[in-house]
């Protein structure tokens, strides 16, 4: 999720290819900058800034076997929601999608941001968790996509849910009520 995004890197080894799909915006600079630092270099494109030639690029990729980073419920949100062109990517490729999620004791929130971003001390007790890998049929009907869409965005809760608890974080809401946000217990 958007909000668990800054441990990127430490998902990854660097034995083998990464890319991540990076906004060509000022603050997306600034990410892909950093993201280089780890040997994971960007594709740039977003919702309103060159959306075909990006999806066009992770295609290939993906087809040469270099992995994705996609987060996929933002920037714009909501928040902890799936975005359906993971799995359409998943469909048009074959390969499979594998959800990534943390979290980590007396981590700090930004509260007053859409996505609750989660910022973990140095030195913390943390859980990574992943989902079971999903593959998407080549046949897939849109129904058939969503059910799974659905399915991937419900596991993905779920453990990013069972990290938090683990940590001793209350629950993060899902979707639009930005009234509600993580707290520090």
């Amino acid at each position: 999720w958007h909000g668990r995004a800054l441990f990127l890197p430490y998902f990854w080894s660097n034995s083998s290819p990464m890319k991540a799909l990076v906004s060509p915006h000022q603050d997306g600079r600034i990410i892909a900058k950093l993201l280089r630092s780890y040997n994971i270099l960007s594709i740039d494109g977003s919702t309103d800034r060159n959306p075909k030639k990006a999806a066009l690029e992770i295609v290939r990729e993906l087809n040469k076997g270099t992995s994705i980073a996609l987060i996929s419920d933002g920037p714009r949100g909501p928040r902890m929601r799936l975005n359906k062109s993971v799995i359409y990517f998943a469909k048009k490729t074959g390969k499979p999608i594998m959800g990534f999620t943390y979290s980590a004791a007396r981590s700090k929130v930004m509260k007053k941001s859409w996505d609750a971003m989660l910022i973990p001390p140095l030195f913390t007790t943390g859980y990574v968790f992943s989902t079971a890998p999903l593959f998407v049929p080549a046949s897939a009907t849109e129904d058939e996509m969503e059910i799974l869409r659905q399915q991937l965005e419900d596991e993905l809760n779920h453990i990013t849910k069972k990290a938090d608890e683990l940590c001793g974080l209350e629950e993060i809401t899902i979707g639009d009520d930005e009234k509600k946000r993580r707290i520090n217990k």
